[in-house]
């Protein structure tokens, strides 16, 4: 080097010291945190492939994420972004997935061991657990994998870890394939130490051995009482794990077993998968005709070779391998017989080469298209080029040329064929007469009557399984069919006689149509349709809809969460904050299956979860809840003020026609108008609480029987057209009568049971009522 690039290398390197010591101490601790999981191996590529690390650098969206500040907002964006746990998008291989950008983001934030706990425990979606699951595998040191990993290998959870939808795997079978297998959808996985990858491969085996005996053990479960001999798995940090003689001692919950070993005195807890019994030995010791004529034949070399083993046996606290029946060995043959067989050239593939380093590297051309954002091209000429000496007929060479005669032969059909074909494009009655080839005659009288069979028989059996919640038979779904189209025809022919006006103000033609439908389906089957679980399943089914994987929720639901908020935050926009609303739907266990207390046990998990692992203040929420869920709301209010966790209650709660009278208190007048019915009110009270004509079981089942003081601000939202409308004027007076007096009571006249729930466009009003809502809501997170 020159004397002076030496003089610029010691200046820079002065000035690099200078400054790491003008840092102040604490800047130097801020990168690490309390507890953070160490970055094993090599931290600036966190062990990805080259390649797919730089890709993700360059990704569009990876550079969208650069927003996310936080653990919460990463694992909320993997809840609504990730659905497969491949490395590339689905089609490309250059385009790296969001699960492995959200992976990178992950490695860019260094969790902690409490966040990753929370990561693989959590219940929202498996994505979030397989980005957790992910993390560890390239990032954690191998000897503490198994650690990790261990609780969650016999997980059933579901999910698609390929980006096709019909391939689904569990939990468990997926890590599995993380610790046995290097190559990941064409990506590398870091690499395990040999001797520690053959340990993890031993336990695998063990904890598929195990699977197979708890699975025989199930047939004699009965048979392992205490006092059964048997052999059972021990296995501490000083013994390999191995099957030793051992008595049971006692029988735990959840198919564990107390035994005891009587040769080395000691007892530990077992599972059914840890203990050998033999059948057949219990039942030739059982036998009266079993013979001990092998004993007196011993021979003088099996005595010495029991003496001999008398001897050798050592007196430590470190049990004998071979006595106890230790099968490490074996099984660790077993790993490397398979690996063996691995590395064996099979088939068409013998002399293929290993994918290298470089190879690795590759880009394959992308097969996702642009489709939809572009026209298709226009379709490619053919040229055929004609070689000097070649003629015109001679292009392209057939191995068998056609006669003359065969040729235009040939070509006669094709013309008559096109006339045909024209024929039948143009005809326009129902019987067409051509000649075709052979001069045969086709004719097509007679075949629109199987096909207009064909067609009913479709018809009906598409409409028995849209109707199968509520029929029982084909028949049935006919006979409903016709009686509903009846009750619509003869709605819409009162409403011309009024004159084309709906019989209330505030009803439109729209609404009047499907409240004639869904009307005349509860008089005929609404006791069925909610007490019925096979009924109840089926309409579930057909009326709700899989939200990323995990979450279940009504069609009609959801909109009403996203109108409500988006409304709110337009009510807050309007005095002048910028707060986001977001909206967290309970998906608590549904009746018949399940009756009370089981409902408000789930909202109140569902609420405490947002405050206990969402990180959510319970000023910033506020409960709401229609109808049922309305009556639900109440019981949650109810109980967390019961169970002395004042300080943990809401903001407020928003209830629209809520369930909260057991004692069946109606309004007449609304009864005929309303969309349920009698005997789905009853029905559903009945399938609810099923002691519900015992009011001591009432409980917080029927809130306007309860003590309502204490209680937030809660917005009554009632309909004058409703069945349960007494209930919700019973629940403000209650409320008045016990001191409170920050309630509301919103009545809207000529509306029916839950108004706020039809869109727009069936019933205009029903808007207005989401906006009073939006009002209530606003005024309380300003005023908090």
């Amino acid at each position: 080097m020159s004397r002076s690039a030496l003089t610029r290398h010691a200046l820079q390197k002065s000035l690099r010291g200078q400054s790491a010591q003008d840092q102040p101490p604490e800047e130097m601790q801020r990168r690490v945190k309390q507890d953070e999981l160490p970055i094993y191996g090599n931290d600036s590529t966190y062990n990805l492939n080259t390649l797919l690390h730089q890709n993700i650098l360059q990704s569009a969206y990876f550079h969208e994420l650069y927003k996310l500040r936080t653990y919460h907002e990463v694992v909320d964006e993997i809840y609504y972004r990730v659905d497969h746990a491949e490395p590339w998008s689905p089609g490309t291989a250059r385009i790296p997935s969001s699960c492995f950008c959200l992976l990178h983001k992950f490695f860019l934030m260094r969790l902690t061991r409490k966040q990753m706990q929370g990561l693989l425990r959590h219940t929202d979606s498996p994505y979030i657990r397989v980005v957790g699951f992910l993390y560890l595998r390239f990032t954690c040191d191998p000897e503490e994998l198994w650690t990790w990993f261990e609780p969650y290998l016999e997980d059933p959870e579901e999910f698609n870890a390929s980006a096709n939808p019909s391939l689904k795997t569990t939990i468990g079978e997926w890590l599995v394939s993380l610790l046995e297998e290097n190559n990941y959808f064409g990506t590398i996985l870091p690499r395990i130490p040999k001797k520690i990858e053959d340990g993890i491969k031993v336990k695998l085996l063990l904890l598929s051995r195990k699977k197979e005996r708890a699975k025989e053990n199930l047939a004699i479960v009965d048979r392992l009482k205490p006092g059964t001999k048997v052999r059972a798995m021990y296995a501490d940090e000083e013994n390999e794990p191995a099957m030793y003689d051992a008595v049971i001692t006692s029988v735990e919950e959840g198919s564990q077993f107390l035994v005891s070993f009587p040769a080395y005195g000691n007892s530990e807890k077992v599972s059914l998968g840890d203990i050998e019994f033999d059948k057949g030995k219990q039942r030739r010791g059982r036998s009266p005709s079993h013979s001990r004529r092998r004993d007196r034949s011993r021979s003088a070399s099996r005595d010495r070779r029991r003496r001999n083993q008398s001897r050798s046996r050592s007196r430590s606290h470190t049990r004998s391998k071979t006595g106890g029946g230790d099968i490490t060995g074996d099984l660790l043959q077993q790993v490397r017989e398979r690996e063996r067989r691995k590395a064996e050239a099979v088939g068409r593939d013998y002399a293929s080469r290993p994918a290298s380093y470089k190879g690795s590297l590759s880009l394959k051309l992308d097969r996702w298209t642009t489709r939809k954002r572009s026209r298709s091209p226009a379709k490619r000429e053919e040229v055929v080029v004609v070689q000097p000496g070649m003629s015109t007929g001679d292009e392209r060479p057939r191995s068998r040329s056609p006669s003359p005669g065969k040729a235009r032969e040939t070509e006669e059909r094709l013309k008559k064929l096109r006339a045909i074909e024209k024929g039948l494009c143009c005809c326009c009655c129902n019987r067409v007469k051509c000649i075709a080839s052979g001069h045969r005659r086709l004719q097509l009288t007679g075949v629109a009557i199987p096909w207009s069979l064909v067609g009913g028989a479709l018809a009906v059996a598409a409409l028995s399984v849209s109707l199968r919640g509520v029929c029982r038979s084909p028949l049935e779904a006919v006979s409903l069919a016709v009686t509903v189209t009846a009750a619509v025809g003869w709605t819409f022919v009162r409403f011309v006689a009024r004159g084309f006006r709906p019989e209330f103000p505030k009803w439109t033609l729209r609404f009047v149509l499907l409240r004639a439908a869904i009307r005349t389906v509860n008089e005929l089957y609404g006791d069925r349709m909610v007490t019925d679980v096979q009924h109840a399943r089926a309409i579930r089914a057909q009326s709700e809809v899989n939200t990323y994987g995990y979450d279940r929720r009504s069609l009609g639901r959801p909109k009403l969460s996203v109108s409500w908020s988006s409304s709110v935050e337009r009510e807050l926009g309007r005095r002048g904050s910028s707060a986001q609303v977001d909206v967290f739907i309970a998906n608590y266990r549904k009746t018949p299956e399940f009756c009370f207390p089981t409902q408000p046990n789930d909202v109140v998990a569902a609420y405490e979860f947002l405050i206990d692992h969402k990180g959510l203040h319970p000023e910033h929420i506020i409960l709401a809840g229609d109808s049922a869920g309305g009556g639900l709301v109440m019981s949650a209010l109810l109980r967390l003020r019961g169970a002395n966790k004042a300080e943990r209650l809401p903001l407020a709660a928003i209830v629209s026609s809520p369930f909260v009278d057991l004692s069946e208190s109606i309004d007449p007048a609304s009864a005929r108008i309303c969309i349920l019915t009698r005997s789905i009110a009853k029905a559903a009270r009945i399938v609810y609480h099923p002691t519900w004509s015992d009011r001591s079981t009432w409980a917080d089942a029927s809130a306007i029987h309860c003590d309502l003081s204490g209680l937030p601000p809660v917005f009554i939202q009632a309909a004058t057209f409703d069945y349960l409308y007494q209930d919700s004027v019973l629940l403000a007076e209650k409320a008045k009568a016990d001191g409170v007096n920050d309630w509301e009571l919103d009545v809207n006249e000529g509306v029916p049971h839950v108004f706020s729930l039809f869109p727009a466009w069936v019933l205009p009003y029903g808007q207005v009522g989401v906006d009073k809502m939006a009002v209530f809501a606003a005024d309380k997170f300003t005023k908090s």
